[in-house]
């Protein structure tokens, strides 16, 4: 009963906690899709695989930009009741990005020959299917923007449980049992996001009911949608562009251990996203009330600490067993690349995107440009300084330290808003 109590008074643990578990589902098989590559693939060609999927990541940017957007002006809507202008946002942003990531997709396709010589690929197959998956980003992502920013967090996050369960039981049926390799690894990735498209949209079956109307809002939908694709940007680039750039400076067989350590530290950010994905619509509906939105904030940033606490406890006392458990014996060394120096990095990128989105939550949108700053010279740095794995990890563990103090002052600093009506 006090449970009960508690969880029907805190909303956003009791959110929180239905996407924690669907979040923590996720993971575990995205995770467990990234240690059967590992096995099942060797070091050379999962280091093929990372590299296609960081330069998946890097297309996903315009997709976490959209599902933001969405989100942001959904909970608006939502908080003035406008429902009439969710369903408009729902149909219009659908086709849109549809069409518009059909178009990139094409512009892929003919860049294939220059991105095989980049990562060293002597085949144009995987790079084929990644461009299908490119077509999906833009529609699966408003989708799931309407869902987060109606605050329909159990259907979201059985959507993207189920993805993510379907793509690990793919790639088990394509590369153990019809031998598809890297091509099979990259395949397993298209059909469940084709079937996440098809159950987000009957998800939102019940805005049909309402009678569409006109969004008055679209200028500043456009104005806020640049400082938060700046801030997608430097995110995903900052978990992602240093594979790529590895794939490419060093060989085949450092960049799989690189791809296997980062793949451990990451766990450590894409765990503690649940509390993101909830605050940040929460606070789009509350932003005028100081007190809420502050509590919203320090609840986040206690509980992407607390998990990220725990996580990195494991890999201080037990990195080679984890590495063993996890990937195998052949990527044991990578428990001395200081597994534990690369989570921390990764724990203060998560609490950095938790200041960023609180930001943008507030229109405080300079915020965009402050990490992007920090990620353009994190990379130049990498660029110019890559004498070993281990410096990599240094310069992007000792950049997120400092970006996280500048955010904190800049969060720190009186309110300037001009807040929407």
């Amino acid at each position: 009963m006090i449970l009960k109590n508690f969880l029907k008074e805190n909303k956003f643990f009791r959110d929180s906690v239905i996407l924690f578990i669907a979040f923590g589902i996720t993971n575990l098989f995205n995770y467990g899709y990234h240690f059967f590559l590992g096995r099942a693939l060797g070091p050379e060609k999962y280091g093929i695989v990372g590299a296609l999927l960081s330069l998946l990541y890097i297309f996903t940017i315009f997709g976490s930009t959209i599902q933001s957007t969405v989100t942001k002006f959904v909970a608006e809507f939502k908080a003035k009741r406008e429902f009439g202008k969710i369903k408009t946002l729902f149909v219009k942003s659908f086709t849109k990005f549809f069409y518009y990531s059909f178009f990139v997709a094409i512009l892929f396709v003919f860049a294939i020959p220059w991105i095989k010589e980049f990562l060293n690929i002597e085949s144009s197959v995987p790079l084929i299917i990644l461009a299908g998956l490119i077509v999906t980003i833009g529609p699966l992502a408003s989708l799931r923007g309407i869902l987060q920013g109606t605050q329909h967090f159990s259907a979201l996050g059985w959507n993207m449980s189920f993805e993510a369960l379907l793509k690990f039981s793919l790639a088990i049926l394509l590369i153990s049992f019809l031998f598809f390799g890297v091509n099979g690894a990259i395949l397993a990735l298209l059909l469940p996001t084709l079937i996440m498209i098809t159950w987000a949209v009957f998800s939102l079956r019940k805005l049909f009911n309402y009678t569409a109307e006109d969004i008055t809002e679209r200028k500043s939908i456009y104005l806020f949608s640049i400082p938060m694709l700046m801030i997608n940007l430097s995110v995903i680039l900052l978990f992602s562009f240093d594979v790529i750039l590895v794939k490419h400076y060093f060989s085949a067989l450092d960049a799989g251990l690189y791809v296997a350590v980062a793949t451990l530290a990451k766990i450590v950010y894409f765990g503690s996203q649940s509390f993101v994905q909830v605050m940040f619509p929460k606070i789009s509906e509350v932003k005028i009330d100081k007190e809420k939105s502050t509590k919203l904030l320090k609840d986040s940033l206690f509980f992407v600490m607390a998990f990220s606490i725990i996580v990195l406890a494991f890999y201080i006392f037990a990195p080679k067993f984890i590495v063993g458990l996890l990937f195998g014996s052949e990527y044991l060394q990578i428990a001395d690349f200081h597994l534990w120096f690369f989570a921390i990095g990764m724990m203060l990128l998560s609490l950095n995107n938790v200041l960023m989105y609180y930001n943008m939550s507030l229109n405080r949108v300079k915020v965009g440009f402050i990490v992007a700053i920090f990620t353009v010279i994190t990379f130049l740095i990498i660029i110019l300084r890559h004498n070993s794995i281990f410096q990599v990890i240094e310069i992007i563990t000792l950049m997120m330290l400092v970006m996280f103090f500048s955010l904190v002052l800049y969060t720190l600093k009186p309110r300037e808003l001009n807040f929407e009506n």
